[in-house]
């Protein structure tokens, strides 16, 4: 676990490696580890190597409250690796983003856009219908 939020605007926000890894000992993850090595991430990641890390990785996403799209395949780290970013610099539990934004497994909320009878749609011709 790394601090990225060493911004050159407000510079870092101090401790936040450490929050984190406490919060995670809470939820039963015990094995986590910080580094002092401060660096500077717009967006927190959690990156993983190897394809069957893939479930771990969203397993500690989900339990942070990460977005799915915040976990990515790395060849360049070894087992997990978070670096929390500047979009995360208080608190213990990861920021919502606004209401635009959802979750990839989600269905849409109507089904109206994907209908050919919507306006600016060409009509189908009714010869052609069953």
């Amino acid at each position: 676990m790394q601090n990225g939020t060493n911004s050159t605007v407000t510079g870092p926000a101090s401790g936040r490696a450490n929050d984190i890894q406490h919060q995670l000992a809470g939820l039963g993850y015990s094995a986590a580890a910080t580094t002092t090595v401060l660096t500077s991430q717009a967006d927190t990641t959690l990156t993983y190597h190897g394809a069957d890390r893939r479930g771990d990785a969203l397993a500690v996403a989900k339990a942070l409250g990460l977005p799915k799209s915040a976990v990515r395949e790395s060849s360049s780290v070894s087992g997990l690796q978070l670096v929390i970013g500047n979009d995360w610099r208080a608190g213990t539990a990861y920021p919502k983003t606004s209401g635009n934004d959802k979750p990839a497994d989600k269905a849409p909320a109507s089904a109206d856009a994907l209908n050919g009878e919507s306006k600016g749609c060409m009509q189908v011709n009714p010869d052609y219908t069953f």
